[in-house]
């Protein structure tokens, strides 16, 4: 019954498509939620970052995931939850592998995360393989490319340069930077979305990251930032 009353739902606010069903009988059976929670998180949450229910459904899901189990230990779940679902940046399926590896030799602890988000290297062989087109809407493709934005800010927030990172994975340094901007917008985002649904605890966790993102440092400089931002405006004000 819980799954016939989301279709309708969905039907009546987005009109309903094979992969967005889908989408519903795998996510909400595993979520255990409500119809009449999930339906209003997921309205609330397509008011609030103005993209499709599809896309939507591939931020609520991790969301309430992380309300039950939520991996502190290097920060790396924290990171996933508030990349953007969509970005410009077009993953290099060639050396995504490599760049996973790379992140679990220096950070073994993000293994749990790679594991509960459902990431595997049998995925990463197939599409290295046979990459799927930048503007496919498949939910694993869609996941594999928020996963590796996900390194990559990731990599950003260790204070590594960017343009180290930027000849690791041949992506030029603007987009990096705009990758940056996005996410700590997106960031915003979703602190408004947990504050409006009162998830209190995880709204806290994920705000510490706004300005991590904005200046790609770790969490003990941010009071650096922070004089640096008011110097300048004192400096041009006079």
């Amino acid at each position: 019954m819980e799954i016939n009353c989301i279709t309708i739902f969905f039907f009546v606010q987005y009109t309903c498509c094979v992969p967005i069903l889908g989408l519903i009988h795998n996510h909400c059976t595993a979520l255990h939620c409500t119809v009449s929670l999930f339906s209003s998180a997921l309205s609330l949450l397509c008011s609030t970052l103005l993209c499709s229910a599809l896309l939507c459904l591939q931020v609520l899901s991790p969301l309430q995931q992380a309300r039950r189990r939520l991996i502190l230990q290097s920060g790396f779940h924290v990171i996933f939850l508030v990349t953007p679902p969509s970005t410009h940046i077009r993953p290099n399926w060639d050396s995504f592998e490599s760049l996973l590896d790379g992140v679990l030799t220096d950070h073994p602890g993000i293994l749990p995360v790679v594991e509960l988000l459902g990431a595997s290297r049998g995925d990463l062989c197939h599409y290295k393989h046979s990459p799927p087109t930048f503007n496919c809407n498949k939910p694993k493709s869609l996941f594999y490319k928020r996963f590796y934005s996900a390194l990559l800010l990731f990599n950003l927030i260790q204070e590594i340069p960017l343009n180290k990172i930027s000849q690791w994975v041949d992506i030029q340094r603007g987009q990096l930077q705009q990758l940056q901007k996005e996410a700590s917008t997106f960031c915003g985002m979703i602190v408004s979305f947990c504050e409006k649904l009162n998830w209190v605890s995880l709204k806290c966790v994920l705000a510490t990251y706004t300005s991590r993102l904005m200046f790609g440092v770790k969490p003990e400089l941010l009071p650096l930032t922070r004089l640096g931002t008011e110097v300048c405006m004192w400096y041009c004000a006079r």
